[in-house]
């Protein structure tokens, strides 16, 4: 007795295996929108953004005079940065900083975290 000549395995995908896998990556791409919408999470040009975390930072800050809490809100800064402000400031006269590039002397501050945090900065008037 013969077997038929039969292929062990079948990789040809029918019309409606193919249209069934589209239609599930299509629901599982909306399903993670809509939890990221829940989330808070929006971009915005090109970066992910919690809303209420950019929200908090309207208001100006002083790296004079603000807290560390405040400080720390600022993008792209961790408690380390927000750590070697509050010292620079305590060991420099008041106001330590002047403007935005003032805070450049504080270590492991660069231009690139100037740019980012300086919208969200006020300084003292000059007095002239």
């Amino acid at each position: 007795m013969t077997r038929p000549n039969k292929q062990r395995y079948d990789f040809r995908w029918r019309r409606g295996d193919t249209t069934a896998l589209l239609v599930l990556c299509v629901l599982a791409g909306a399903l993670l929108a809509i939890r990221a919408r829940d989330r808070g999470l929006s971009i915005v040009d090109g970066i992910t953004v919690r809303e209420a975390r950019a929200a908090s930072v309207a208001e100006k800050i002083d790296p004079n005079t603000a807290t560390a809490a405040s400080i720390r809100r600022l993008p792209g800064l961790g408690t380390t940065l927000t750590e070697a402000i509050i010292r620079y400031r305590r060991e420099h006269d008041a106001p330590a900083f002047r403007n935005a590039e003032d805070l450049r002397k504080v270590r492991r501050i660069g231009p690139g975290t100037i740019r980012r945090i300086e919208s969200f900065l006020q300084f003292p008037p000059r007095s002239e």
